[in-house]
């Protein structure tokens, strides 16, 4: 089927799915849900099928909302776009790219690279961890972009041709496969965290403290990190490289100047941040999208000037932005008018099984298995966590540790190069849309067994 066939069948189905869910009645839900699910339908049919651009469909999502009478008001149609959460998202692309404008990530590299064995395991390891490390603090999709031409210079040291592709694969998709896990380091990883952390605040009146995440996300990312490279590696091994060919990446990445006085201020203010971040655990006052937004300022500053507003501006991936405003408008209306409440009572058990793993583990299977569905990050968690919320209570489950799980695992939406950090590697023609599940099937299924043994033990010992 063609591109423009395809957007045209979204758009079908959108048109069909608010149709009938206006012709029909569904007992025990209310017109304006059975609206909302119309309009949530529609907006995943055109989300899938691209049938326009992406912040072009959030916006009709929005407004459909308004206009089918799934909310009261304009403002609450539109409401999503007002979360503090798409400002953090903004923040955090202007200081990804302070980062990455200065050579601190290059020397770091360097230095690690290094110490490691001289053999190309040791370096596809070394590029994982230290990305995952950097994708903690800073967007997914600018770690992504920051190691991309270190990893892309290292394969021009290969002379044969088909060992630079085999192992060019091996490198994209693991480069991938940190920085999304990386991001379940910290609520500043990734925003998908922080709209997990809001929402638990909203339906369950939890708040998760940055410290708790970070004891339940750093064990589990740095598990999941040595647990994809060895899948990685075994399907698709890289060929090596001589030790000549490393030592000669080595010395062109070496760099012996002294860091110049825009890097030192820019280390010198990200570590402030991260301090103020990990502070505001203990001090309420600091706020986590504040402390981002006056970081992002002082980039600004005109004796540091480390940005301008034009390249600002284009570094920010505006569907991200747009997502997660739509979605969260979305999830709020699903939630307002009992059409969250509607699926648990009507397709979830009453009861859950006693054991925490169980549990734990089955919210994660069905975070996967609705993510087969919806491969759209932002999206997917918008409309899980609030059930998982829900579910949770209604069964007598911690609420935190059910949407933690479902976080996590969507964080973690890499089966089919769809969701946005996926598609900065698979734009660059390492892997097919088909290689890439061959191996993150596995890294998914073993995502389920570490966050079942892991995610209730972390709660038993730190929250």
């Amino acid at each position: 089927m063609s591109n423009n066939k395809l957007k045209w069948f979204g758009i079908i189905a959108a048109a069909f799915s608010l149709v009938i869910t206006h012709i029909i009645h569904i007992d025990g839900l209310s017109d304006a849900a059975v609206h909302t699910l119309g309009v949530l339908l529609a907006t995943q049919f055109l989300l899938l099928f691209e049938s326009f651009n992406i912040c072009v469909t959030c916006l009709i999502s929005s407004a459909l909302l308004f206009s089918t009478g799934c909310v009261e008001s304009i403002t609450e149609a539109f409401g999503g776009y007002s979360n503090h959460i798409l400002y953090f998202t903004l923040a955090s692309f202007g200081i990804s790219l302070g980062v990455q404008k200065s050579s601190v990530t290059e020397k770091v590299l360097t230095k690690i690279l290094g110490v490691c064995k001289k053999n190309i395991h040791s370096f596809i390891f070394a590029f994982m961890l230290v990305n995952a490390i950097m994708s903690a603090f800073i967007s997914n999709v600018a770690a992504v972009i920051l190691f991309l031409p270190f990893a892309e210079k290292l394969m021009s040291f290969y002379d044969n041709e088909n060992d630079r592709k085999r192992s060019r694969r091996t490198f994209m998709i693991c480069l991938t496969l940190s920085s999304m896990i990386g991001g379940l380091m910290t609520p500043a990883g990734s925003s998908i965290n922080l709209i997990c952390m809001d929402m638990l605040e909203k339906y369950a009146d939890i708040n998760v403290r940055f410290i708790d995440w970070m004891a339940v996300g750093i064990p589990l990312s740095l598990i999941m990190i040595c647990a994809s490279f060895l899948i990685v590696r075994l399907v698709y091994k890289p060929a090596e490289l001589s030790e000549t060919a490393i030592e000669g990446y080595l010395n062109s990445m070496r760099n012996n100047k002294r860091s110049s006085k825009k890097d030192i201020y820019i280390v010198i203010l990200l570590l402030c941040t991260i301090s103020a971040w990990i502070l505001s655990s203990w001090i309420p006052s600091i706020n986590i999208t504040v402390t981002a937004i006056i970081a992002l300022a002082l980039m600004f500053v005109p004796s540091k000037s480390i940005l301008t507003w034009e390249e600002f501006v284009n570094c920010v991936s505006w569907p991200t932005f747009f997502i997660a405003g739509a979605m969260i408008s979305v999830a709020a209306a699903a939630t307002n008018t009992g059409l969250c409440s509607f699926f648990i009572n009507s397709i979830m058990p009453s009861s859950l099984p006693s054991s925490s793993i169980i549990v734990t583990a089955m919210f994660a299977t069905i975070t996967f298995i609705f993510l087969l569905f919806v491969p759209v990050a932002p999206a997917a968690v918008t409309v899980l966590v609030p059930i998982a919320i829900m579910l949770a209570q209604k069964t007598g489950v911690d609420p935190m540790m059910a949407a933690m799980t479902c976080s996590m695992c969507v964080c973690n939406c890499y089966l089919f190069p769809l969701d946005t950090v996926m598609v900065v590697a698979y734009d660059q023609k390492a892997f097919t849309m088909f290689e890439l599940p061959k191996a993150t099937v596995w890294v998914q299924l073993c995502m389920i067994v570490v966050s079942a043994l892991w995610i209730p033990l972390s709660f038993r010992l730190f929250i």
